[in-house]
């Protein structure tokens, strides 16, 4: 947001709250402001102040309208129930012996927390209530971690070293199944390369006894 769009949204808001208004210049609010939100677009800002408008009679913080942003913009998460659930199945649907297609059919957060475990050791597991403890937990504090990045804008992601959601959840020893089909197109194209250049050396024999002839 630019200053001129800080300064609307300030007039929203003293508009929705009465008792938003402060006694620090308005000079100062609209800097201040659009210091923590310039990062994000106008349209974004007053979606979520219209949700907040709908929750709560309290005028919100930059906390509570980021978080309304990144509701509003990041995908649903499993809860770790779910995600256990959806874990087992997979489990019980493909067995050991099928650990690839199982690991594709997780969504990305399962499946980065079954290969931090270890997909074999769950299959070997006969400790259930530990399992599910030990699901749970690590599960909690990757989704906790995710919704806190979210918070945070993209450019100040990068400043501190913080990949975006989609390589977050995809780190692991399963890429998920359009990082494995670019892959698949890689290593054919790599895979005709060498093949090419094989026929090529198995026909230069050929040429040489055909001149001897």
């Amino acid at each position: 947001m630019d200053k001129k769009e800080t300064a609307m949204m300030l007039s929203t808001l003293n508009t929705l709250y009465p008792n938003f208004k402060t006694d620090q210049p308005i000079e100062l609010q609209i800097e201040v402001w659009q210091n923590m939100l310039e990062e994000f677009a106008f349209k974004e800002v007053m979606q979520a102040i219209k949700k907040l408008a709908y929750e709560s009679q309290y005028p919100p913080t930059v906390h509570d309208i980021v978080s309304r942003i990144a509701q509003i913009k990041s995908p649903h998460l499993l809860d770790d129930s779910e995600a256990y659930a959806e874990m087992i199945f997979a489990v019980q649907k493909y067995g050991w012996c099928h650990q690839p297609e199982a690991m594709e059919s997780l969504s990305p957060l399962t499946r980065k927390i079954v290969s931090q475990i270890g997909y074999l050791d769950i299959c070997k597991s006969e400790n259930q209530e530990a399992l599910r403890a030990q699901f749970r937990m690590a599960y909690q504090a990757a989704a906790n971690e995710i919704k806190q990045n979210a918070l945070l804008p993209e450019k100040f992601k990068m400043q501190i070293g913080i990949t975006e959601n989609g390589n977050m959840l995809t780190d692991g020893a399963y890429p998920a199944p359009n990082e494995a089909e670019d892959l698949v197109k890689k290593y054919s194209a790599q895979l005709d390369q060498v093949k090419q250049s094989q026929s090529k050396l198995l026909d230069k024999p050929k040429k040489h006894n055909d001149l001897i002839e």
